[in-house]
């Protein structure tokens, strides 16, 4: 049986509902999902999380250059922001070798384990769940 090890949340909110999506574009949520994802690391102990200039998602420290641990997608479509969020937390990357993730030719994938932390699946969407509310201000009445 094959577990789910890298944690995924994908949502869908109407514009006029996600006053981000209205005030602000997609760039500044994409933003703030970021630095949620920076956050989380940080409080597991994975330091030096960044974005990279040109590539979204986020990007950890690995043998002299940055390898990504973190992903995100936003579109808008019909009036509705669709906008999903993976944060690698142990898993096989293997398969990640044959491809050119997000299109970048020799673009490292990492996980958090490969990183040094051994860390529980909900665990870590529990806290990545609580900073993208805050981040987002979500829950702010």
């Amino acid at each position: 049986m094959h577990r789910l090890h890298s944690l995924l949340i994908v949502s869908g909110d109407r514009p006029d509902r996600f006053g981000k999506a209205v005030a602000a574009g997609t760039d500044a949520i994409g933003l703030d999902f970021e630095d949620a994802f920076i956050d989380t690391l940080a409080a597991f102990g994975i330091a030096g999380a960044c974005r990279k200039p040109g590539a979204p998602g986020v990007y950890v420290p690995e043998s002299g250059d940055l390898a990504k641990i973190a992903a995100l997608g936003i579109k808008v479509r019909n009036g509705c922001a669709y906008h999903g969020v993976a944060l690698n937390v142990a898993m096989d990357l293997k398969p990640f070798a044959g491809i050119n993730p997000c299109g970048y030719a020799g673009l490292r994938t990492v996980d958090m384990a490969s990183c040094g932390v051994a860390a529980d699946l909900v665990e870590v969407g529990e806290a990545l769940a609580r900073n993208l509310v805050r981040r987002c201000g979500l829950g702010q009445g």
